[in-house]
């Protein structure tokens, strides 16, 4: 009840994609400079403008650099052409939209009338924006849409740098009726300058014998440790640097780092004594202006790491909690009445539904730094510490799948899903 499962695939990767470069992207609010991912070619002239390159004998011909760079410090631009998946009319559910987020590796949706005009966009940002104003996922896209997207031409070489950087991650490129024809997407980053920190150090007393003599995060969900899940989802996410808390049977979590290796680093960090959910923080050494993304280490999830951490940077919070859905059905009927105690009416078995905390969370430098050295502090206790003294605190709500397997039916019905996900072969 507390999960949302849904599924996401990556787009066939015979898609036609050219690339193309645009001007580095500008430091964010707090200073940083954002990792780039490198495009392996050889550069000739610098471009004055941006179009759909021409193919020479069925091959795309890459545009060069600008003067005097560097291509290891640019992200690059890709022009893609096949648009199946990336397009909706506006007629389109939210949740149809949602599934379809979630099976693109592009987190937006154009959204086109019957002769493939563009109306508007639908980002994986407006989605949660909407959520937070409690949306019915049956209302259609264009109630959350935007509506006056920034569009550029097939047909003329005008698509200038400024305006790739205002459009930030993708542009709808238009032919000279103003029809749909391609999509300018910028190359993914990589996460290399988010350091994670896994909380790993718990007990786990509610799940009873299964934890007496195993720590809770090498429990198997799928046949694999949970803490295997979580360290494999952070480097496909590109996060080169982890920490994972320990304290109860912290020799066999270090057993068990040293034997799988990571493509990153990961180091221990050893609480003597429990220090809360919050507490291991404080154990950090000196990170510079990292931003820390914190884990819970009891729990299971498909959440997209970049588009969490592109939410924290838009929007310049110094924390961001990620929150899921949780329902609860009340098995009776509700009763509504007046102050003079006069009926209203009867709601039959109604749905509560709530965001609650997902165990997930980005924080700021100064936000890490409000947690002293051994000092025992819960993360609501940190937040509230953190707004009190007047830094941001935002909430990304997570429409992809997560599970908290913390209680035994919540692990089983992890394990079963993986052992689905994977038709038994475990």
């Amino acid at each position: 009840m507390r999960s949302m499962p849904k599924t996401g695939a990556a787009l066939s990767l015979l898609r036609t994609v050219h690339s193309i470069w645009s001007a580095p992207l500008r430091s964010g609010r707090h200073g940083r400079s954002r990792r780039r991912r490198s495009c392996r070619c050889r550069w000739t002239a610098p471009p004055t403008s941006i179009s759909i390159p021409k193919t020479t004998g069925g091959q795309p011909r890459r545009l060069p650099p600008p003067a005097g760079s560097d291509a290891r410090t640019h992200r690059y631009m890709r022009i893609l052409t096949d648009l199946d998946g990336l397009v909706c009319p506006a007629t389109t559910s939210i949740r149809a939209a949602i599934a379809a987020l979630n099976r693109n590796p592009h987190l937006f949706q154009v959204v086109v009338d019957d002769e493939r005009r563009v109306l508007g966009t639908l980002t994986d940002g407006d989605v949660r924006r909407g959520l937070l104003r409690d949306i019915d996922l049956g209302d259609p896209v264009e109630r959350i849409m935007h509506r006056d997207p920034v569009v550029g031409s097939v047909d003329q070489p005008d698509i200038r740098l400024p305006h790739l950087r205002e459009m930030r991650d993708f542009l709808p490129l238009v032919d000279v009726r103003g029809h749909l024809a391609a999509v300018a997407v910028m190359a993914p980053d990589e996460l290399g300058d988010v350091v994670a920190l896994i909380m790993a150090g718990g007990r786990g007393a509610r799940l009873g014998e299964r934890t007496q003599t195993t720590p809770k995060p090498l429990l198997p969900v799928g046949g694999r440790p949970i803490l295997d899940h979580l360290i494999g989802m952070l480097e496909r996410a590109g996060v080169a640097r982890m920490f994972v808390a320990v304290h109860y049977l912290a020799d066999q979590i270090a057993r068990f780092v040293d034997k799988r290796g990571s493509a990153g680093r990961i180091e221990l960090l050893y609480e003597e004594a429990p220090l809360g959910t919050a507490g291991a923080l404080g154990l950090l050494p000196d990170l510079g202006d990292a931003r820390v993304l914190v884990l819970n280490g009891d729990l299971m999830t498909g959440l997209d790491f970049a588009a969490f951490t592109d939410f924290h940077d838009r929007n310049g919070f110094d924390a961001t909690i990620g929150a899921s859905e949780h329902v609860v059905e009340l098995p009776y009927g509700v009763i509504h009445y007046d102050e003079s105690g006069g009926f209203l009416k009867i709601d039959e078995k109604p749905s509560v539904r709530n965001l609650v905390s997902a165990g997930i969370y980005m924080l700021s430098p100064a936000c890490r730094r409000l947690v002293a050295r051994g000092e025992s502090v819960d993360m609501p206790t940190l937040l509230g510490r953190a707004q009190s003294g007047g830094l941001s605190v935002g909430v990304f709500p997570i429409h992809e799948y997560w599970q908290d397997v913390g209680r035994p039916a919540d692990l089983e019905g992890a394990d079963r899903r993986e052992r689905e996900k994977s038709g038994g072969r475990v």
